[in-house]
Order: structure tokens, then sequence, then C-alpha cells
């Protein structure tokens, strides 16, 4: 493509279209007749919408497939007088190559400093700018130091005790950085760059095994970030890499990403979608705190760590899609989902993949604005705690292929109004509709709601089997259950009445009626009532509350 420039103030923009190219990078090169000394004068930079036009060299990088799906990718080249004082003409041509390497220059011209350089291994790593006022921002991959090519493998760290120490941190000037295939960028490189604007790390065919990282706090606090391109070769989201980076909106991970680090995009507040890379394995504590325009997350099936409140606080969340295979269990304390959601947009919907066995133990602890779950057919084990206080769920299908329902599994779920299992599941059901969960070969009584009627079949109910039922006003237990166990109505702020048509069953602690708080009444049969008013303490109430069935009526 030849050029002509022809004044000072001109420019021109060529606009190339490629088809079938989804995995190749391209290098634009320009080549000047008579610029002489005068070479600095001209400006060349690419844009994939011909709007946003970065890189400021004598060539340009365009990354591969320019985020298309179809194979097709388009770039603007601009090429532009820079010294408007000078009046002269340019003549020049643009040449393609498929994977052509580099031109390489000194540190110098990259308005760079050099540190850590390594002899032997004829590596370096970048510092800071000799002109801090720049506004472009050329990182290579190869430099010429001492007359001796030298490959750069990343912006060197900052101190690990001060946010301060990054190569380029706190700079007011930078609007768009360019960053060579292969290199990656050190410790707080860019913190609080307050004028950042748009990140583009390159890559192609030839180095998608390099292990690149963008390491802790790199971006944090650039606040005006709105465009980065993560690319294949990229391995590594490290600690607070993008925290606080609030003009963020959409993040998409290449499947070379495995690990995205604890507080990696906390309080990024406009970040509405993030795209999970297929081969991610480890999403860390607080990963996604307070991103609150996060509206979906899709978590993948390589996930197999999510660090203590990872989602916590991403209050525009309506879908959660469940795909992790192995996910490890997490603790009660981890609170994953808290605060996620609001109530004015309906709560939170989760969808569990059809390749998940297990939802691990704790999973959507203190969930309360979980609404609904869709549980696969391929789910097997619904883990302890999984969905305990899960405050707004109000219905529950057990899917056919659950075979273990773990401890205090869906305890404290104040809004369940019903609950169904699926005819085919030989380890549970809800005979006769009696909205709850029963296991069948024992006949005991796992998990109760506010609507659930006893069935005269059922010998004993499980711990917390109805705690905080909030809605629950009266039950009756039948003749044929002779355990309770622990806490079973804890917090039914709403129980009023109980009546027990058999003997005192065994209890398996003193607060089964813990904080009741309108409990009036304990009916139990004439024949039994001392026996009630002698074990009164073993279920945690004063004797008054309890009457014979002969006088409740009169």
């Amino acid at each position: 493509e030849n050029i002509t420039l022809t004044s000072a103030d001109s420019y021109v923009v060529f606009k190339y279209t490629f088809t079938n190219e989804m995995e190749k990078a391209y290098y634009a090169e320009l080549n000047y007749t008579d610029l002489n000394d005068d070479d600095k004068n001209i400006t060349t930079t690419y844009s994939a919408d011909g709007t946003t036009y970065v890189t400021n060299l004598s060539y340009v990088t365009v990354p591969a497939n320019n985020g298309t799906t179809d194979g097709t990718a388009t770039y603007y080249i601009k090429v532009a007088v820079m010294n408007k004082a000078k009046d002269a003409t340019y003549t020049g041509s643009i040449n393609w190559g498929l994977g052509k390497e580099q031109p390489v220059g000194t540190p110098e011209q990259y308005n760079l400093t050099v540190d850590n350089v390594d002899t032997t291994a004829k590596t370096v790593e970048l510092g800071e700018m000799i002109d801090n006022t720049v506004t472009e921002l050329h990182i290579p991959n190869r430099v010429i130091v001492n007359g001796e090519e030298y490959t750069v493998t990343k912006i060197k760290d900052g101190e690990s005790q001060t946010y301060r120490g990054g190569a380029y941190a706190e700079n007011t000037t930078i609007r768009t950085v360019t960053i060579a295939e292969g290199v990656s960028i050190g410790r707080q490189a860019f913190y609080k760059c307050s004028n950042l604007e748009t990140v583009s790390i390159q890559t192609s065919n030839a180095r998608l095994a390099n292990n690149v990282i963008i390491g802790d706090y790199a971006f944090q606090k650039c606040d005006k970030l709105k465009n980065i391109n993560i690319p294949n070769g990229v391995t590594r989201i490290n600690i607070g890499a993008f925290s606080g980076c609030s003009s963020l909106e959409n993040i998409s991970l290449p499947n070379s990403v495995t690990y995205i680090g604890g507080m990696a995009f906390y309080e990024c507040s406009g970040l509405k979608n993030i795209d999970m890379s297929d081969v991610v394995t480890i999403i860390d504590s607080s990963a996604f705190y307070n991103c609150n325009s996060l509206t979906s997350i899709k978590i993948p099936e390589t996930i197999t760590r999510i660090g203590e409140k990872a989602f916590y606080g991403c209050r525009k969340l309506n879908t959660i899609y469940y795909n992790a295979i192995s996910c490890e269990d997490v603790n009660d304390t981890s609170r994953l989902f808290q605060n996620a959601g609001t109530i004015k947009d309906g709560g939170v919907s989760i969808i569990i993949g059809n390749n998940v066995e297990k939802i691990p133990d704790y999973m959507f602890y203190g969930f309360y604005l979980l609404t609904s779950v869709t549980f696969s057919n391929s789910v097997k084990i619904i883990g302890s705690g999984a969905f305990m206080t899960c405050d707004m769920l109000t219905s529950l299908h057990i899917p056919a292929s659950v075979e273990v329902i773990g401890i205090d599994a869906f305890s404290a779920c104040k809004g369940i109004e019903s609950i169904t299992v699926d005819e085919g599941n030989t380890v549970y059901d809800s005979r006769n509709s009696c909205n709850a969960i029963i296991e069948t070969s024992t006949n005991i009584l796992i998990r109760g709601c506010e609507n659930t009627i006893i069935q005269n079949d059922i010998v004993a109910i499980s711990d917390m089997a109805f705690s905080s039922c909030i809605n629950l006003i009266n039950i009756t237990i039948p003749v044929g259950v002779t355990n309770i166990g622990y806490s079973t109505f804890y917090a039914c702020n709403n129980l009023e009445s109980i009546e027990f048509k058999g003997n005192v069953p065994i209890t398996s602690g003193d607060d089964i009626f813990f904080s009741c708080q309108k409990l009036t009444k304990i009916i139990v049969p004439d024949e039994h009532f001392d026996a009630y008013v002698a074990k009164a303490s073993d279920f945690g109430i004063n004797a008054s509350l309890i009457v014979k069935k002969s006088e409740v009526n009169q």
C-alpha cells in the first residue's frame, strides 16, 4: 500500500479486512524512501474499530482475529504527521507480513530504561520511562543493549511493601499501552495510572505457549481503564490485578488463563460481563467482590477451588451457571455469594450443569437472595450446608439422580413453601405430596417446610429439619415419631402450637424449640401428659406450655 502525505497536518487511514484468519496475527511495517532524519515526524497507529487507535512506532502489530468468531478481522491503519510545524511531503509504503518479526531498537528508542539485565541468558526487564509525559507507551519484547539483542521477559516488579514501586505507577499522562507478546506485567506496574484507557496485549501463533502473568495489583485503581484484551499466552491474573478499575465493562479470558487471583477484579463496579476460560481452575478469595454491575456468571467445569467471598456483593447478579465438576468443599465462613443480587431484581437463579455430580459443602451457604435452583439429572450429592440459610428459596425439586443429601443441606431456608422429590429417586421421596424430603429406607424426615404434612409412617425427624420455617404456624407429630433431632424447630418465629399424637419422643438436645417466640401450647395425649411434663426441660420449654388434648377445645 503506497502512502503520500502532503502537508504537516494530514493523515491517511487504510482499512484492511482478512477472512478465515482466526488464529493469525499480522505485522504492518512502514518503509519510507525520503524521510532521512525526519522519521520522528511520522506516527503509525492501528485500530480495530476505526475510532480508538493504539501504538506509536514505525510498525504496528495487529492481534489475531480481532475478537471475532467468524474468522473475519478488520483493522484500520492510520499514518499521520506528528510535527505540525513542519510542512513537507512524505512518501512510503505499508508492507504486510504474517508472523513477521518486529524491528528491534534500543530501550531509549522506546522511551524506556532496563533493569535486571542477565548477560548470560540475554534477558532484561523493562523499567521506568525516560519521558514521563508521553500518552502512548509501547512495551517491546526485544531490545538492543550494548549492541546485543535481549529478550524482554517482563515489566519489572514494584516494591512488595508499597503500591508506589511499580515501573509506571501513578503516571497521569499515559492513555494507551501496547505490550508485545510474551512480556509479563510486573507487580504494581501501572498502579493508579489515572488516565490509562486502553491496554493491548499482543500475541501470535508462534508464542502461544508463553507463560505470561499479569502481576499483583498491576492495574489497580486505573479507574479510566475501559478496554483491555487478554490474549492466549496469559496464564495468571494475579492478586488485585484490576482491583478498583471501575470503568472496565467486559473481560474475556482466553483458554490459557488457569488462575484468577484474590481481589483480581475487586470493586470493578462497571464490570458487566466476565467470560471465563474453559481451563480456569482457581477463583481466589474476593476475586469479584462488589462487582455491582455483573449480571450473570458462568463457572466452568474446570474449577477446583473458589475462595471465600469470591462473588460477595455482586448486587445485579441474576443468574449463575454452575458447571464445576470437581470443586473442593468450602466452609461455613466462606459465604461466596453473600449480599449478591437484589430483591427488586427478583433475586438470583442457579442452574446446575449437566456434568455436575456434587454440589460442594457450603457452596451456596448464606446466599440470602437465591430464589431458585435447577438441579441437573447428573447431581448425585448435595453437600452439607450447601444451601443453608438461603432465605428466599421458595421451592425445591430433588431429581432422581440424587443419592446423598448432606447434613443441614437446606437448613434455615426461611422461605421454602414446597418440596418435591422425583418419583424415580430410589433414596429419597416426598410421599403423598407431603412437602418434605424423606429418606425412603429409614422413614426419616430430612427437611420440611411451612406446608409439610408429616406422614404417619415417619419414625424420626432430623436435626434442624424445620429450622427457620418462619411461616410455620402449627404442626402435628404422628404417633410413629420416636426421635426428634436437635434444633428441629429452631427459629420458627411464628409457630404457635404443636400437637404430639404419641408418647414422648427421644430428643437430641434441649433446644428443639429454641427461639420459637410465639409458641403458646404443646398439645399432648392425656395419658402421656405427666411424661411430657417430666421431659419439658429436654424440649427446652416451660412445662406450663404443655396441655392435655382434652382441654384444648374446652
